[in-house]
């Protein structure tokens, strides 16, 4: 497979930011993160899994399980009857544990199955752009990163009375999190803050020095690094080798680091996941958003344009 080489002109994508909605201006709505003026929409939803197994659970069934209303703008703490809760796992009524999906990134496999739909829905599958969010720990600098290790006696392990496969996947979670530095979404000011001499220089990260120092693309609320990428090189799991920004730690995540929006080289569509988000969002032909929502394999819901995600009260 070839290399992905970094953009250093961010000008190719000033037409996905003349169609977002401005920043500041007070609304949330899908244009905050996906063009306004494609023929269709679609929200393509994250899976839970089932922690004893493994196991795909879609959002329908967490709402089927709580006896709430799904929709195509659902949140998932309203489905789960649940204030804010920072994407914190889940437990039916029934008593069934659930992993909440990671937000910020598309897993493999729904990734996979995704990169396959919107190739066949561009004349350009093997070109196109792809942008990561600057944010990412470790990625332009070596802060915000870092690497743990535990050591216990294995005689100790005979007195844990939890599982196992639950603290490795708890340790799990809490690293990435600590590995991924997070932005607040809201209304909040922030001013310049005095250099600190101490910060790690660009190039210090996993990019190379000039991709971590040079322009960004600035879409609202987020700056990304844009590199050279055709869809078709996500419907297999071989891009893992080559993404320039993963180092050798993230290549061996189940769910590697995705990049945080996609367009082809013809403009057909644009796709997005962003940081604080467990869902992508499409917007494409009408064929496109046909076939995403049609596919057994997703769980995809069409959107009106201009439609704002739900960020509600829990349901009583």
């Amino acid at each position: 497979m070839t290399s992905v080489p970094w953009i250093p002109d961010p000008a190719c994508g000033d037409w996905v930011r003349a169609g977002l909605d401005p920043e500041g201006d007070g609304r949330w709505t899908i244009h905050t993160f996906v063009p306004r003026g494609f023929q269709a929409y679609a929200r393509v939803l994250h899976p839970l899994r089932r922690e004893d197994d493994g196991a795909v659970v879609r959002w329908s069934q967490v709402a089927a399980a709580f006896g709430t209303s799904m929709s195509p703008t659902a949140d998932l703490d309203r489905l789960c009857r649940r204030p804010w809760s920072g994407n914190e796992d889940v437990v039916t009524p029934q008593g069934e544990a659930l992993e909440a999906p990671m937000e910020g990134l598309v897993p493999a496999d729904l990734l996979a199955v995704l990169a396959g739909h919107l190739a066949r829905h561009t004349s350009t599958p093997d070109r196109g752009v792809v942008g990561v969010w600057e944010g990412i720990g470790g990625l332009v600098s070596s802060a915000g990163r870092a690497s743990f290790v535990a050591w216990t006696p294995v005689w100790w392990l005979r007195w844990l009375v939890v599982p196992a496969w639950k603290l490795i996947r708890a340790a799990r979670r809490v690293a990435v999190e600590l590995r991924h530095r997070r932005r607040f979404r809201g209304h909040v000011e922030f001013g310049l803050a005095p250099p600190d001499p101490d910060a790690p220089a660009p190039g210090t990260g996993i990019l190379a020095a000039d991709a971590a120092a040079g322009p960004r693309l600035e879409l609202p609320y987020r700056s990304h690094i844009l590199f050279t990428a055709g869809i078709e090189r996500f419907t297999g799991p071989g891009w893992i080798e080559d993404a320039p920004w993963l180092d050798d730690l993230d290549r061996r995540q189940q769910d590697p680091r995705t990049p945080a929006v996609f367009w082809p080289e013809d403009r057909a569509w644009v796709a997005t996941n962003d940081v604080d988000d467990a869902w992508t969002l499409v917007g494409g032909s009408r064929a496109l958003v046909d076939a995403l929502v049609d596919d057994p394999a997703l769980e995809a819901l069409e959107l009106p344009e201009g439609a704002v995600i739900e960020h509600a009260a829990p349901e009583r």
